[in-house]
């Protein structure tokens, strides 16, 4: 039973994964036929806009500045105890060129330390005085890496001595790979492949489109099936989507086991997708999974989920039941909208079976005042979050001025601002190539970053208490 359980979990995870992804314009069934990923695509977003008003305009900001430009999270307080204040982590994107830098800085006292990181195509440097002194900028170039690692003083290094350590010069291959593969010029490579991908994922499920009414609107109702069979291909194919190395691949498989999930598990799942054909919004989606045991017991599980998408709400209700009467409580999440003049009000609820909806946060914000506040409500306890936004043409930034509950409030300055027209910071030149420096060279850094006053003050905040308030 556990095991059917579990995998009536990862199912819904699944189908809910594609949706996802998938992520006012007139829509015809041969238009959803053709090309089913922008249609779900379109009637996804169309939906969001229209549930989730952006009168601040900061969603378009924050898309602009996660392309070319930069997403900063700055603290301006203090931590109690420690001096240290103002910190700051500021990531710098610029798709067309395909780079990215990362910068994070802090105070303590009248210092200011600073680790810059940088990546492209070529490779990542690491660029911190307060760090590495005079020893940096600290490069790994990837062309060269591969050729020039295993006779480097680096290799000696990550082996712990002259005699080598397959197991660690392995694992440190695999940083470096990982580096390379997950940066922003892979992930930006890839976007192209990932939606070939998610096409290929559609084309495998059994998709049928036909023309149906739901609450009066003409919608077209796309249909996907699985069985055992598709389901390994799908999965299969959301492994190579996920870009994983091949060990952790092989993992995955070896505990997915699909030839023993064939030998004591019947699946069929049935999704089914409803998008207004006026308009194309996603207005419902559904989903049906059975479940059957096949050794021992025949134990069947049906489980089954429906998603609503309105104007001024959104929700989910699930239920499952089994053959052998150990039916699960049913559910009910919902998030509604209501507006009154400038001020908008989210209120997220939650129920199982028949009981009254709880609800467990809400987020109110004014487009006059530009303000929002925040409340999560937990048992007995509310916290609350209050908070401002700051708008220009080209940024946009939202301060958390106040948090607290029980009547205990803090004004933490915490910020997070979108800055579409920040300008990428300049790649450090006289780069010092990792697999290049000596042992002597290697040694006098390693040296000196254990005597900086960064790491010091990193080992103190992780080993030590933090000083009472």
């Amino acid at each position: 039973m556990k095991r059917l359980l579990s995998l009536v979990l990862a199912l819904t995870v699944l189908a809910s994964a594609l949706l996802c992804f998938t992520s006012c314009d007139e829509l015809s069934i041969a238009d959803v036929t053709d090309d089913p990923l922008s249609a779900l695509t379109k009637a996804e977003e169309n939906a969001m806009d229209r549930f989730f008003d952006d009168d601040y305009g900061i969603g378009k900001i924050a898309e602009q500045a996660t392309e070319k430009g930069s997403v900063a999270l700055t603290f301006g307080g203090e931590i109690p105890g420690y001096g240290i204040h103002d910190i700051a982590a500021t990531l710098y994107t610029d798709t067309d060129g395909k780079r990215a830098a990362l910068s994070l800085t802090l105070s303590e006292n009248d210092s200011t330390y600073a680790v810059n990181l940088f990546q492209d195509e070529n490779g990542s440097i690491l660029d911190s005085e307060s760090l590495l002194g005079v020893h940096g900028p600290i490069a790994i170039l990837y062309d060269t890496f591969e050729e020039k690692f295993p006779s480097s003083a680096l290799s000696q290094l990550v082996s712990g001595g002259e005699t080598p350590d397959p197991e660690a010069l392995n694992a440190f291959k695999q940083q470096i790979e990982a580096m390379k593969t997950q940066g922003i010029t892979e992930l930006l490579e890839r976007a192209e492949e990932n939606e070939k991908t998610l096409r290929e994922i559609i084309s495998l499920m059994n998709m049928t489109a036909a023309e149906t009414t739901l609450n009066d609107e003409d919608c077209a109702e796309l249909t996907f099936t699985l069985d055992n069979a598709v389901l390994r291909a799908v999965l299969l194919k959301l492994l190579d989507l996920a870009n994983l190395p091949e060990a952790e691949k092989n993992t995955v498989l070896e505990e997915l086991d699909f030839d023993a999930l064939d030998e004591t598990l019947t699946l069929n799942m049935t999704l089914k997708v409803y998008v207004t054909l006026k308009d194309a919004y996603l207005v419902k989606e559904s989903v049906l999974i059975s479940l059957t045991q096949k050794e021992g017991k025949k134990e069947e599980i049906t489980l089954s989920l429906n998603a609503l998408f309105g104007e001024n709400a959104i929700s989910l209700e699930g239920s499952a039941e089994s053959s052998d009467g150990d039916s699960g409580e049913s559910f009910s999440i919902a998030l509604n909208k209501s507006r009154e003049d400038a001020v908008t009000k989210y209120t997220l609820t939650a129920a199982t079976g028949n009981s009254t909806p709880e609800t467990l946060a809400t987020y109110t914000y004014n487009s006059e005042a530009r303000t929002f506040k925040l409340t999560f409500d937990v048992e007995d306890t509310t916290l609350t979050v209050k908070g401002e936004i700051t708008l220009t043409k080209t940024t946009a930034s939202l301060t958390i001025t106040e948090i607290g509950s029980g009547g205990v409030f803090l004004k933490p300055e915490l910020s997070l601002t979108f800055d579409a027209d920040a300008d990428f910071p300049a790649t450090p030149e006289n780069t010092r190539d990792a697999v290049e420096l000596t042992e002597a060279e290697w040694k006098n850094l390693i040296s000196y970053v254990e005597q900086s006053p960064l790491v010091k003050l990193i080992e103190t905040l992780t080993t030590s208490p933090l000083p009472e308030a």
